[in-house]
């Protein structure tokens, strides 16, 4: 192992650009750069690699392995299943029910609204109630 050093210029926070963030007292962001520094150990072999604390056992990269190619294997299906069937993909611009969802994210993001609020506010904006089956069919689509 080795100890290897980086560094880098943060420029933004989370997609979003310094100028258009606060400090943590409220005030607005002195900087529009960021510099950063910091170092890691880095293996240099296989060995190094699979004694390391922490490593899963083999049966455990199996089952992760064996998961990760269900899940995509089930996701193409369905996709392919519901386009077959001529199902139109939602997003923006033709779900009405998406809309509600984003603007709701963004309301209780913000952490000044409560879930009945956020959820109110969002319905005026566009004009459009809330599909309560929405949440039914997500919770199916987890099964």
């Amino acid at each position: 192992m080795k100890t290897k050093k980086f560094s880098g210029k943060c420029r933004s926070y989370y997609g979003v650009k310094f100028a258009k963030l606060k400090m943590k007292d409220g005030s607005a962001v002195p900087f529009k750069v960021l510099p950063f520094k910091g170092e890691y150990a880095e293996y240099e072999t296989r060995e190094e690699v699979t004694q390391a604390e922490g490593w899963p056992k083999d049966e455990d990269i199996i089952k992760w392995r064996n998961t990760l190619v269900k899940n995509a294997a089930k996701a193409k299906e369905q996709n392919s299943t519901v386009d077959a069937a001529g199902v139109q993909k939602p997003d923006l611009e033709n779900n009405d029910q998406l809309q509600l969802k984003v603007i709701f994210k963004a309301l209780m993001a913000s952490g000044k609204k409560t879930r009945e609020e956020a959820r109110a506010i969002a319905s005026q904006n566009i004009g459009v109630a809330w599909d309560d089956d929405d949440e039914e069919a997500e919770e199916e689509d987890a099964e």
